[in-house]
């Protein structure tokens, strides 16, 4: 009888330590689910700060972002001259989008260049590749867009530099004769 309990006590606990080790080894792998880390990551990450027009420069600083996502917070800062926050297309950078989600429009000069006088913030809604411009003095030799103004997210390098060429070709006058002419339907 004893050796029958040893036996019993000693097969409970092998089957125990079975049970343990099955046990702990999804747990172990549960906790970097990638849904989670993207969650905890995005909800967590730092504010983003963009610096628009800084020492009077038309540019975005940094001109682009990559690896955003949702959730994710984007500060703003507008700088000395009057500039706008105006969402575009890849294809069409000076070009507001019908229904943009965002466009601060002119109410942002900030003539003695005070650190964050006009700030403007944006919580992404999604992953997905976004693009903007500055449309102060859109479709003359001066636009901003057309110099270069403009701001992506979540896109890398070359895709960044080809918006940037796609803007210098969009932000110009629309004079016959100037190739590419792009007539646009009004409705």
């Amino acid at each position: 009888m004893k050796s029958f309990i040893t036996l019993a006590a000693l097969f409970g606990i092998l089957s125990f330590t079975s049970a343990s080790a099955i046990a702990e080894e999804p747990t172990s792998t549960l906790v970097a689910a990638p849904e989670e880390a993207r969650s905890i990551n995005s909800a967590a990450a730092p504010i983003i700060s963009v610096l628009v027009g800084p020492n009077q420069q038309l540019i975005f600083d940094p001109p682009y972002i990559n690896h955003v996502g949702q959730g994710q917070r984007i500060h703003f800062d507008f700088r000395a001259i009057n500039h706008t926050f105006t969402e575009s297309s890849f294809e069409k950078p000076c070009t507001k989008i019908p229904g943009a989600q965002f466009d601060t429009n002119f109410g942002n000069f900030n003539p003695d260049d005070i650190p964050n006088f006009k700030p403007f913030d944006i919580t992404l809604e999604s992953d997905k590749p976004r693009f903007f411009y500055c449309k102060q003095a859109n479709r003359t030799p001066n636009s901003h867009c057309g110099k270069g103004m403009v701001f992506a997210i979540n896109v890398d390098a070359w895709t960044f530099e080809q918006f940037q060429r796609n803007a210098a070709v969009d932000g110009l006058p629309k004079i016959k004769g100037r190739a590419p002419v792009v007539e646009e339907d009004e409705e």
